[in-house]
C-alpha cells in the first residue's frame, strides 16, 4: 500500500523529464546554434547593433527555425538559427546509406533556404522586415551577448537582430477596443500594402499567416517571420492575394465584422493599383 502511495510523487518528480515546460527555451545552448561559417556578412549600422547587443535578453519563444529572445528595453529581438535542426538525428546512422544521403541532401537544402531567406531579406527588405543585422558568416569580433544570464559568443553563431513588433491582430484588437476604428482600418491597409510591396520587389512569403508572421514596428507594418520569404520572378499579385487573404478575412469576420466591408474594398483597390 505504501508503495502505491509513492507512485503519484514519482510521477510528479519525473514529469519535467517527459513534459518540459514550454516557457523555457527548450534545447537552447551554444552548441545548438554554433556551426563553422564562412564568407562575408552584409554591411550594417554598427551603432544600433552595439545598442542592441549591449543589453541582456530573455526568452521570447521558439519557432521551427529559430530561438527568439527579447532585449531588456523591449525594442529588439535576437533570433538564433537552430543549427541542430539541420543535423541528422543519431538514429539516422542505422538507416541504409542511400536513405542517409537523401536525408542529408534534404537537410542541406532546408538550411540553404533559411539562410538565403535571411540574407535576401536583409539586403533587399530591411524596411519590410525590421532587420538590423544578419550574422550568417563567421566573424572574429569576439562580440558576446547575455542570453538568459549566460554569455553567448557570437563569432560562430548564425543569428539576426530585428526590431520588436506588435503582432498584427493584437494591434487591430487593441485599436478596436479603444474605439479607434480609423486606426484599425489604417492597420489593415498597411498589412495589405506590405504584401504588395513584397510582390513588387520580387518576393513572396511561403507562410503568409498575418496572425503570427506580421506585426507593427511602431506604426509600420513588417514581416516578423523572415525565414520563409523566397524570391520569385513570376508573381501573380491577384493569385497571391487569393492565397494570403482568406485567413485574414476569417479573423475579421469572427472578431470585427464591421471591418469586413472595408477589408474587401481595400483588397480590390490594392489589386487595381
Amino acid at each position: 500500500m505504501k508503495k502505491l502511495c509513492l507512485i503519484p510523487f514519482l510521477l510528479f518528480a519525473l514529469a519535467p523529464l517527459f513534459f518540459p515546460l514550454k516557457t523555457k527555451p527548450c534545447g537552447f545552448s551554444q552548441g545548438a546554434i554554433s556551426k563553422p561559417l564562412g564568407g562575408q556578412n552584409p554591411p550594417f549600422d554598427p551603432d544600433e547593433l552595439d545598442l542592441a547587443l549591449s543589453q541582456p535578453y530573455t526568452h521570447l519563444g521558439n519557432g521551427g527555425q529559430c530561438f527568439a529572445f527579447l532585449s531588456a528595453d523591449g525594442n529588439y529581438v535576437i533570433k538564433f538559427i537552430k543549427q541542430k535542426a539541420f543535423d541528422l538525428p543519431r538514429w539516422a546512422g542505422y538507416l541504409p546509406s542511400f536513405l542517409v544521403q537523401n536525408k542529408i541532401a534534404k537537410r542541406k537544402a532546408k538550411r540553404n533556404k533559411v539562410f538565403s531567406a535571411f540574407e535576401l531579406s536583409f539586403e533587399n527588405l530591411k524596411d519590410e522586415t525590421g532587420l538590423l543585422y544578419a550574422h550568417l558568416n563567421q566573424t572574429h569580433d569576439q562580440k558576446t551577448v547575455i542570453v538568459e544570464g549566460n554569455e553567448i559568443s557570437l563569432d560562430d553563431v548564425s543569428f539576426v537582430v530585428q526590431r520588436r513588433a506588435d503582432l498584427a491582430f493584437h494591434r487591430i484588437d487593441a485599436l478596436m477596443a479603444s474605439g479607434n476604428v480609423e486606426g484599425a482600418k489604417g492597420a489593415i491597409l498597411q498589412l495589405l500594402q506590405l504584401n504588395i510591396e513584397l510582390c513588387q520587389k520580387g518576393f513572396r512569403n511561403r507562410d503568409p499567416n498575418f496572425r503570427s508572421n506580421c506585426g507593427f514596428d511602431g506604426d509600420k507594418a513588417i514581416v516578423i517571420d523572415v525565414g520563409r520569404i523566397v524570391p520569385s520572378d513570376t508573381i501573380n499579385i491577384e493569385k497571391e492575394f487569393r492565397r494570403i487573404t482568406p485567413r485574414f478575412l476569417r479573423y475579421l469576420e469572427q472578431r470585427h465584422p464591421e471591418l469586413v466591408p472595408y477589408f474587401e474594398q481595400q483588397v480590390v483597390e490594392c489589386l487595381n493599383f
